[in-house]
């Protein structure tokens, strides 16, 4: 009877823990903005590419205006386009083309919106900051399928020069 009531309460732990263990691909019902600061860098990915058992990212540095900010900036850089504010409430500026390339950690986060996850056109969905690895993300740059990755926005976060997490920018 002692045996019986210790493997039943071992599972009773269990299936708490795993109630409560947090889903990696839990997906979140709103959109949440990405603080821009000195270590946080919006850019277009231009290419991704492996070299010495290394993994490298060529990026082109933008500037992203969301809310007030992206009205004020449309309506200053726009003002013959008959639209009171920035569509979609975003605005990309990209003044600047110079390409960068940086060394991205192997360990780095990276945080999906929206892709092509098994090359059917019909299988994409926005699934807020769904996380996948480093090699995943070079795969798809690779994946014919995944081809409309470059449109996107990006957000870098670096540290000593090299990247530690890259999140997609979700644009409506």
């Amino acid at each position: 009877m002692k045996k019986i009531i210790a493997i039943l309460s071992l599972l009773i732990v269990i299936g708490t823990v795993q109630f409560y263990r947090p889903i990696a691909n839990a997906k979140e019902s709103s959109y949440h903005p990405i603080p821009i600061n000195a270590n946080n860098h919006p850019l277009y990915i231009d290419s991704l590419f492996q070299k010495n058992g290394k993994i490298y990212i060529t990026v082109d540095y933008i500037q992203w205006y969301e809310g007030d900010a992206a009205n004020i900036i449309f309506n200053e850089r726009e003002k013959d386009s008959g639209l009171t504010g920035a569509p979609d409430g975003y605005y990309i500026i990209n003044d600047d083309k110079k390409l960068r390339t940086f060394e991205v950690m192997q360990d780095a986060g990276v945080f999906m919106q929206y892709f092509n996850h098994s090359g059917s056109i019909g299988d994409k969905e926005i699934i807020w900051n769904e996380q996948i690895s480093i090699g995943k993300l070079l795969s798809l740059f690779h994946d014919s399928n995944n081809t409309s990755l470059k449109d996107y926005p990006y957000v870098a976060t670096m540290n000593n020069g090299r990247i530690t997490k890259i999140i997609q920018q979700f644009i409506p």
